[in-house]
């Protein structure tokens, strides 16, 4: 559901509808708007999904060609390894860099590994600064049950929502537009 904040009411909007009927006509009119964006992003996705599809066509014998450039490097500096590390691990030229590096440092684990049983292993060791936990809220579960925690409130609000109907599924899906409306008591201006 996509919902939109509404702040302010703005003053040159004065035109409302004056019956239900009118209304009706309102959420026609949301909706051939929704219609109009909705193939406005079709088009769009569209568009983008065919200039990827160029890009992709285009840059594939690119990267072959690239990446048969690179193993024949690799193969060149292989069989020289030793003459071409004596002094540093990479080698410089006027057109780049090329050589051996170390990687950052990581964890894997054995052939059949798994983080289970590792953990358990830490555990039953006595080893747990090396397991971490996390912690985080379930705000599900809290809302299911709902019981009373201090610093915790279960809340729901009114919105105003207006949802048009399209007429085909050619025109796509109507967004659901909403306006959380203020607290009894306070007052808020409402933005359009």
């Amino acid at each position: 559901m996509a919902s939109t904040t509404i702040n302010r009411l703005k003053k040159s909007f004065t035109a409302v509808p004056q019956s239900v009927i009118h209304a009706a006509h309102y959420l026609l009119s949301i909706g051939q708007e929704q219609k109009k964006i909705n193939l406005a992003k079709k088009k769009a996705k569209e568009a983008i999904d065919k200039i990827k599809s160029d890009l992709e066509v285009e840059l594939t014998p690119l990267v072959k060609e690239r990446d048969t450039f690179f193993t024949a490097l690799y193969t060149f500096a292989q069989g020289k390894k030793g003459e071409l590390t004596a002094k540093l691990r990479s080698v410089k030229t006027e057109q780049g860099t090329f050589g051996w590096r170390f990687t950052p440092p990581y964890v894997e684990l054995d052939e059949g590994g798994d983080d289970a049983s590792v953990v358990a292993y830490l555990r039953a060791h006595n080893m747990t600064k090396y397991v971490r936990v996390k912690y985080e809220l379930d705000r599900e579960a809290l809302l299911s049950d709902r019981p009373d925690v201090p610093g915790v409130s279960y809340l729901s609000r009114e919105e105003f929502f207006a949802k048009p109907k399209l007429i085909s599924k050619v025109d796509g899906s109507a967004e659901e537009l909403s306006i959380a409306l203020p607290d009894e008591g306070k007052t808020e201006a409402i933005d359009i």
